[in-house]
Protein backbone atom coordinates (compact mmCIF):
# COMPACT_ATOMS: atom_id res chain seq x y z
CA UNK A 1 0.00 0.00 0.00
CA UNK A 2 2.69 2.36 -1.06
CA UNK A 3 5.68 0.67 0.73
CA UNK A 4 7.97 0.36 -2.44
CA UNK A 5 6.76 4.57 -3.33
CA UNK A 6 7.81 5.18 0.12
CA UNK A 7 11.09 3.80 0.17
CA UNK A 8 11.97 4.60 -3.18
CA UNK A 9 11.10 8.68 -2.31
CA UNK A 10 12.98 8.55 0.88
CA UNK A 11 15.87 6.23 0.44
CA UNK A 12 16.90 6.83 -2.87
CA UNK A 13 15.36 9.99 -3.93
CA UNK A 14 13.38 8.49 -6.90
CA UNK A 15 9.77 9.82 -7.55
CA UNK A 16 7.33 7.33 -7.88
CA UNK A 17 3.51 7.46 -7.65
CA UNK A 18 1.27 4.99 -6.54
CA UNK A 19 -1.27 3.73 -8.52
CA UNK A 20 -3.99 1.70 -6.04
CA UNK A 21 -7.43 2.06 -5.17
CA UNK A 22 -6.67 1.45 -1.16
CA UNK A 23 -5.33 4.04 1.05
CA UNK A 24 -1.53 4.17 1.85
CA UNK A 25 -0.72 2.46 5.10
CA UNK A 26 2.41 3.60 5.60
CA UNK A 27 2.71 3.60 9.50
CA UNK A 28 4.90 0.87 9.76
CA UNK A 29 7.55 2.06 7.36
CA UNK A 30 7.30 5.94 8.97
CA UNK A 31 8.64 4.46 12.19
CA UNK A 32 11.02 2.68 11.01
CA UNK A 33 12.66 5.48 9.23
CA UNK A 34 12.35 7.44 12.21
CA UNK A 35 13.79 5.30 14.11
CA UNK A 36 16.65 4.85 11.83
CA UNK A 37 16.19 1.41 10.73
CA UNK A 38 17.16 1.40 7.11
CA UNK A 39 20.01 3.10 7.97
CA UNK A 40 21.23 0.33 11.21
CA UNK A 41 20.37 -2.71 8.92
CA UNK A 42 23.53 -2.82 7.08
CA UNK A 43 21.64 -5.06 4.08
CA UNK A 44 19.16 -2.08 3.98
CA UNK A 45 21.92 0.25 4.21
CA UNK A 46 24.03 -0.70 1.31
CA UNK A 47 21.09 0.43 -1.41
CA UNK A 48 20.47 3.70 0.96
CA UNK A 49 21.68 6.79 -2.09
CA UNK A 50 20.33 9.18 -0.03
CA UNK A 51 22.47 10.93 2.75
CA UNK A 52 21.01 10.74 6.41
CA UNK A 53 22.07 13.62 7.59
CA UNK A 54 22.56 12.99 11.34
CA UNK A 55 23.74 16.31 12.00
CA UNK A 56 20.29 18.03 11.27
CA UNK A 57 17.62 17.59 14.45
CA UNK A 58 14.76 17.50 11.73
CA UNK A 59 13.95 14.52 9.45
CA UNK A 60 12.41 15.36 5.84
CA UNK A 61 9.39 12.78 5.79
CA UNK A 62 8.30 12.48 1.84
CA UNK A 63 5.05 10.76 1.17
CA UNK A 64 4.28 9.41 -2.52
CA UNK A 65 1.61 11.19 -5.10
CA UNK A 66 -1.25 8.46 -5.31
CA UNK A 67 -3.79 7.50 -8.27
CA UNK A 68 -6.95 6.36 -6.38
CA UNK A 69 -8.38 3.55 -8.46
CA UNK A 70 -7.66 0.32 -10.27
CA UNK A 71 -5.16 -0.39 -13.07
CA UNK A 72 -7.39 -1.58 -15.91
CA UNK A 73 -6.64 -1.68 -19.76
CA UNK A 74 -9.60 -2.10 -21.91
CA UNK A 75 -8.44 -5.20 -23.62
CA UNK A 76 -5.35 -7.50 -24.13
CA UNK A 77 -3.72 -6.56 -27.36
CA UNK A 78 -0.09 -5.95 -27.07
CA UNK A 79 0.02 -4.74 -30.41
CA UNK A 80 1.70 -0.49 -29.77
CA UNK A 81 -1.35 1.64 -31.11
CA UNK A 82 -0.84 4.83 -33.37
CA UNK A 83 -1.44 6.83 -30.14
CA UNK A 84 -0.31 6.81 -26.58
CA UNK A 85 -2.63 4.94 -24.56
CA UNK A 86 -4.23 5.35 -20.78
CA UNK A 87 -5.67 2.87 -18.36
CA UNK A 88 -9.28 2.93 -18.60
CA UNK A 89 -9.74 5.35 -15.26
CA UNK A 90 -7.99 8.04 -16.68
CA UNK A 91 -10.10 7.73 -20.52
CA UNK A 92 -11.58 11.30 -19.41
CA UNK A 93 -11.97 13.45 -16.20
CA UNK A 94 -15.34 12.20 -15.39
CA UNK A 95 -14.69 8.91 -15.09
CA UNK A 96 -11.59 9.46 -13.24
CA UNK A 97 -13.53 11.38 -10.42
CA UNK A 98 -16.03 8.96 -10.79
CA UNK A 99 -13.11 5.94 -9.73
CA UNK A 100 -11.92 7.80 -7.08
CA UNK A 101 -14.65 8.38 -5.42
CA UNK A 102 -15.88 4.59 -5.78
CA UNK A 103 -12.16 3.86 -4.31
CA UNK A 104 -12.36 6.60 -1.52
CA UNK A 105 -15.75 5.00 -0.20
CA UNK A 106 -14.85 1.49 -0.55
CA UNK A 107 -14.48 0.17 2.82
CA UNK A 108 -11.35 -1.67 2.78
CA UNK A 109 -11.29 -3.19 6.49
CA UNK A 110 -9.94 -1.66 9.72
CA UNK A 111 -6.51 -1.74 8.96
CA UNK A 112 -6.66 0.77 6.41
CA UNK A 113 -9.00 2.97 9.09
CA UNK A 114 -7.59 6.34 10.57
CA UNK A 115 -8.79 4.72 13.91
CA UNK A 116 -6.33 2.13 13.59
CA UNK A 117 -3.33 4.82 13.01
CA UNK A 118 -3.01 3.99 9.00
CA UNK A 119 -1.34 6.80 7.52
CA UNK A 120 -4.13 7.66 4.66
CA UNK A 121 -4.31 10.77 3.74
CA UNK A 122 -0.96 13.58 4.04
CA UNK A 123 -2.91 15.57 6.62
CA UNK A 124 -3.15 12.20 8.72
CA UNK A 125 0.29 12.10 9.05
CA UNK A 126 0.10 15.30 11.38
CA UNK A 127 -2.53 13.38 13.92
CA UNK A 128 -0.24 10.47 13.92
CA UNK A 129 3.11 12.33 14.39
CA UNK A 130 2.45 14.90 17.11
CA UNK A 131 -1.06 12.88 18.64
CA UNK A 132 -1.36 8.99 19.81
CA UNK A 133 2.61 8.50 18.85
CA UNK A 134 3.88 11.31 20.00
CA UNK A 135 6.36 8.64 22.35
CA UNK A 136 8.07 7.83 19.14
CA UNK A 137 8.82 11.66 18.41
CA UNK A 138 10.24 11.99 21.89
CA UNK A 139 12.42 9.17 21.91
CA UNK A 140 14.32 10.91 18.99
CA UNK A 141 13.90 14.73 20.05
CA UNK A 142 11.58 15.25 22.90
CA UNK A 143 10.04 18.01 20.83
CA UNK A 144 6.82 16.33 19.09
CA UNK A 145 6.32 19.15 17.02
CA UNK A 146 9.52 20.32 15.45
CA UNK A 147 11.48 16.96 14.62
CA UNK A 148 9.27 16.52 11.63
CA UNK A 149 9.04 18.55 7.93
CA UNK A 150 6.63 16.95 5.84
CA UNK A 151 6.58 17.00 2.23
CA UNK A 152 3.90 15.59 -0.04
CA UNK A 153 0.67 15.91 -1.79
CA UNK A 154 -2.45 16.95 -0.74
CA UNK A 155 -5.19 14.19 0.86
CA UNK A 156 -6.90 11.83 -1.94
CA UNK A 157 -5.58 11.01 -5.38
CA UNK A 158 -3.69 13.52 -7.38
CA UNK A 159 -5.33 16.02 -10.10
CA UNK A 160 -6.60 14.62 -13.34
CA UNK A 161 -4.28 15.77 -15.97
CA UNK A 162 -0.77 15.54 -13.48
CA UNK A 163 -2.51 11.53 -13.62
CA UNK A 164 -1.70 11.98 -17.20
CA UNK A 165 1.62 13.48 -17.39
CA UNK A 166 2.45 10.90 -14.75
CA UNK A 167 2.24 7.91 -16.89
CA UNK A 168 2.93 9.30 -20.34
CA UNK A 169 6.05 10.28 -18.88
CA UNK A 170 6.89 7.75 -16.40
CA UNK A 171 10.39 5.66 -16.82
CA UNK A 172 9.02 2.35 -16.26
CA UNK A 173 6.08 0.79 -14.54
CA UNK A 174 6.48 -1.29 -11.46
CA UNK A 175 4.70 -4.19 -10.01
CA UNK A 176 5.54 -5.98 -6.64
CA UNK A 177 2.91 -9.02 -6.55
CA UNK A 178 -0.10 -6.50 -8.13
CA UNK A 179 -2.49 -9.50 -8.24
CA UNK A 180 -5.30 -8.48 -10.71
CA UNK A 181 -3.33 -5.92 -12.15
CA UNK A 182 -0.46 -7.85 -13.35
CA UNK A 183 -1.31 -8.55 -16.97
CA UNK A 184 -2.72 -5.17 -17.08
CA UNK A 185 0.45 -4.06 -16.40
CA UNK A 186 1.94 -5.83 -18.62
CA UNK A 187 -0.39 -5.17 -21.80
CA UNK A 188 -0.24 -1.48 -21.12
CA UNK A 189 3.35 -1.53 -21.27
CA UNK A 190 4.00 -3.19 -24.37
CA UNK A 191 1.16 -1.28 -26.01
CA UNK A 192 3.00 2.26 -25.10
CA UNK A 193 6.53 0.35 -25.43
CA UNK A 194 7.20 1.33 -21.50
CA UNK A 195 9.87 -0.57 -19.45
CA UNK A 196 8.15 -2.48 -17.04
CA UNK A 197 9.00 -5.01 -13.58
CA UNK A 198 6.81 -7.07 -12.11
CA UNK A 199 6.76 -9.92 -9.75
CA UNK A 200 3.35 -11.80 -10.33
CA UNK A 201 2.04 -13.43 -6.93
CA UNK A 202 -2.01 -14.56 -7.60
CA UNK A 203 -3.45 -16.23 -10.22
CA UNK A 204 -6.80 -15.36 -10.17
CA UNK A 205 -7.71 -18.32 -12.54
CA UNK A 206 -11.64 -17.97 -11.82
CA UNK A 207 -10.96 -14.13 -12.32
CA UNK A 208 -9.89 -14.88 -15.43
CA UNK A 209 -11.64 -18.36 -16.97
CA UNK A 210 -10.56 -17.38 -20.48
CA UNK A 211 -6.39 -17.15 -20.35
CA UNK A 212 -4.46 -19.75 -22.47
CA UNK A 213 -0.98 -20.59 -22.87
CA UNK A 214 -0.49 -20.81 -27.06
CA UNK A 215 -0.39 -24.54 -26.79
CA UNK A 216 -4.66 -24.29 -25.09
CA UNK A 217 -3.57 -24.93 -21.88
CA UNK A 218 -5.63 -23.29 -19.34
CA UNK A 219 -3.72 -21.02 -16.90
CA UNK A 220 -4.34 -22.49 -13.67
CA UNK A 221 -1.29 -22.52 -11.89
CA UNK A 222 1.95 -19.91 -10.74
CA UNK A 223 3.67 -21.80 -13.47
CA UNK A 224 0.81 -21.21 -16.51
CA UNK A 225 0.39 -17.56 -15.29
CA UNK A 226 4.52 -16.50 -15.38
CA UNK A 227 4.80 -18.43 -19.11
CA UNK A 228 1.34 -16.77 -20.10
CA UNK A 229 3.13 -13.23 -19.28
CA UNK A 230 6.46 -13.65 -20.75
CA UNK A 231 4.60 -15.25 -24.11
CA UNK A 232 2.88 -11.75 -25.16
CA UNK A 233 6.25 -10.06 -26.19
CA UNK A 234 9.52 -12.18 -26.93
CA UNK A 235 12.09 -9.33 -24.88
CA UNK A 236 9.98 -10.48 -21.71
CA UNK A 237 13.25 -11.73 -19.13
CA UNK A 238 12.58 -13.52 -16.32
CA UNK A 239 15.08 -13.42 -13.26
CA UNK A 240 14.53 -15.40 -10.04
CA UNK A 241 14.54 -12.59 -7.10
CA UNK A 242 16.66 -13.56 -3.67
CA UNK A 243 13.84 -14.18 -1.52
CA UNK A 244 11.73 -17.46 -1.04
CA UNK A 245 7.70 -18.11 -1.99
CA UNK A 246 6.65 -16.23 -5.36
CA UNK A 247 9.62 -14.45 -6.16
CA UNK A 248 10.24 -14.71 -10.38
CA UNK A 249 10.61 -10.82 -11.61
CA UNK A 250 9.38 -10.37 -14.89
CA UNK A 251 10.74 -7.26 -16.88
CA UNK A 252 10.95 -5.46 -20.40
CA UNK A 253 13.33 -3.01 -21.15
CA UNK A 254 11.05 -1.60 -24.34
CA UNK A 255 13.67 -1.62 -26.41
CA UNK A 256 16.19 0.34 -23.97
CA UNK A 257 19.98 -0.48 -24.07
CA UNK A 258 21.52 -2.82 -22.13
CA UNK A 259 24.26 -2.24 -20.11
CA UNK A 260 27.64 -3.35 -21.10
CA UNK A 261 31.12 -3.31 -18.71
CA UNK A 262 33.80 -1.55 -21.06
CA UNK A 263 36.68 -2.53 -19.02
CA UNK A 264 35.66 -6.43 -19.15
CA UNK A 265 34.86 -6.96 -23.00
CA UNK A 266 31.96 -4.91 -23.18
CA UNK A 267 30.21 -8.13 -21.19
CA UNK A 268 26.58 -7.54 -20.09
CA UNK A 269 26.63 -5.56 -16.34
CA UNK A 270 24.76 -8.69 -14.19
CA UNK A 271 22.03 -7.45 -11.79
CA UNK A 272 22.99 -7.06 -8.31
CA UNK A 273 23.78 -10.73 -6.80
CA UNK A 274 22.58 -9.36 -3.32
CA UNK A 275 19.09 -9.32 -5.10
CA UNK A 276 19.00 -11.78 -7.70
CA UNK A 277 19.66 -15.03 -7.42
CA UNK A 278 20.05 -15.56 -11.42
CA UNK A 279 17.98 -16.61 -14.72
CA UNK A 280 14.57 -18.31 -14.01
CA UNK A 281 13.82 -21.10 -16.38
CA UNK A 282 10.45 -22.82 -16.65
CA UNK A 283 11.37 -26.10 -14.91
CA UNK A 284 11.85 -23.21 -11.28
CA UNK A 285 8.52 -21.38 -11.86
CA UNK A 286 6.43 -24.21 -12.78
CA UNK A 287 8.15 -25.95 -9.11
CA UNK A 288 6.73 -22.76 -6.88
CA UNK A 289 2.97 -22.83 -5.44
Amino acid sequence: KGELSFELLILNDIKSTVFDPRPLELSKFVRKYLLGYYQKNEILKSYNTVVDNKSSSVKTLKIPPQIRGYFEVTDSETNPPVDFTFPTILTNQDIYLENISKSTHTGWGLKHSLQSLQLTSFSSIYSWVEGQNEGIICQLCNISNECLSLEGESDGSIPFEKALQTLQHCSIIVGMHPDQAAEHIVNWAIRNNKPFAIIPCCVFARRFPKRQLKDGKSVTSYGDLISYLMEKHSDIQAVEMDFEGRNVLLYFLAGVPVHYDVHNNNVAIAPDPLVVRGRASADRWNAIH
